[in-house]
């Protein structure tokens, strides 16, 4: 009996063991270049069919999944290939440690020289929004209307910051800049 509850003890710890190597080897692939360029592909082809009239860039992605994200030259573009939204830099630092007290911890989100360059047609409607597509219509229901509210975590943020950042909105009645 004893070599018996031996052997199932060696074999557990084994298997975990392997379940944790692999774990951390998936980790760490998704950390290098290669594993960065895979996520990056898979964010943009998930993305695609919110962009039915235009299209999503993301130049570079660079993580750390267990504590931060940072994508560099973001690009939303009409369908004629006009750069409507530019981020330089956009960058979510996190701690997962916090999971274990059910929340999320955001450290940091900074946007790095966004600039928006948008347009208002005639009838009022902004060129940003044919982007997306027509709106879909949603049922309003009874539930509260507080962000975020149902989700089993609170959510804490420490940071966030827009650094250098620029719009300009052509308007038929008077265009709007706001400079950096």
């Amino acid at each position: 009996m004893r070599v018996v509850l031996t052997w199932i003890s060696r074999t557990l710890l084994v298997l975990t063991s392997v379940m944790v190597a692999l774990v951390l080897s998936i980790l760490f692939g998704l950390s290098t270049d290669a594993g960065n360029e895979w996520i990056r592909k898979q964010a943009l082809n998930a993305a695609g069919p919110s962009f039915p009239h235009g299209s999503l860039e993301i130049g570079g992605l660079d993580t750390n999944i267990l504590g931060y994200v940072r994508l560099s030259d973001v690009v939303i573009r009409d369908d004629q290939g006009k750069s409507l939204i530019t981020v330089d830099g956009l960058y979510l630092d996190y701690g997962l440690s916090a999971l274990v007290r059910k929340e999320v911890h955001v450290e940091a989100i900074r946007i790095e020289k966004p600039s928006l360059d948008l347009s208002v047609d005639s009838d009022g409607t902004m060129d940003i929004l044919a982007v997306f597509g027509p709106s879909e219509e949603v049922e309003e229901d009874d539930e509260s209307t507080v962000p975020f509210a149902g989700l089993p975590v609170d959510i804490r943020l420490d940071e966030f910051a827009v650094i250098d950042g620029a719009v300009r909105i052509k308007d038929p009645n008077g265009d709007i800049e706001v400079p950096n």
